[in-house]
């Protein structure tokens, strides 16, 4: 009888391991193709990111790309400078370079491709937008320090549109070293209000 009670423990404490080596077994399994799916979801979700075309405000359109490719695990492409990283291949940190660069040149418009088209490293062609569209020239400064003068809003306008315009202004004015207190910003802000307000 000791015998039997004896296999009858070991069968149970066998099943029950096999029962717990199953379920952790299932559950890693599990985790490991919910992790695959989210990242086909992800390599498969679009991002509607506007194009730019040289008009529209370059530093946040820069800052929704980065969200893009950090969205799609290619923010590594802009924070390299010439090296590949350690851990990746040659050849695989080319193609994620490449996938990164394509997403940029078909967030741009064709004239603003064309001036940088030659260049063929993500870092390269961002490096090259970026002195092209955020120039702290002196024309530039005039020109965005007109806008905010002339800035007015009119009869009709939304107030959030017509306050999102104005910071833009303030902020690409702030980007080329151009500052303004709380009090100017205010002032011009009131002043270029229409009398409704």
């Amino acid at each position: 009888m000791c015998g039997s009670k004896l296999c009858t423990e070991l069968l149970v404490l066998f099943y029950s391991h096999s029962f717990a080596n199953f379920i952790t077994n299932w559950y890693q399994s599990a985790i490991s193709i919910l992790g695959q799916l989210y990242k086909k979801i992800m390599a498969t979700t679009k991002f509607d990111l506007q194009k730019f075309d040289g008009r529209i405000n370059f530093g946040i359109w820069k800052v929704r790309l980065i969200v893009v490719l950090v969205q799609q695990n290619l923010k590594a492409t802009l924070d390299v400078k010439e090296k590949i990283p350690l851990r990746m291949e040659e050849q695989e940190w080319n193609d994620i370079d490449q996938e990164a660069l394509s997403i940029i040149q078909l967030s741009t418009t064709d004239d603003v491709l064309q001036e940088v088209i030659s260049h063929t490293t993500t870092v390269e062609l961002l490096n090259k937008l970026e002195p092209l569209y955020m120039k702290k020239t002196l024309a530039n400064r005039l020109r965005a320090l007109q806008k905010l003068y002339m800035l007015c809003m009119h009869e009709g306008t939304s107030i959030t549109t017509y306050i999102s315009e104005f910071t833009s202004l303030v902020m690409d004015l702030k980007n080329m070293d151009e500052m303004f207190s709380d009090e100017q910003q205010a002032m011009m802000l009131l002043c270029s209000l229409p009398p409704s307000y």
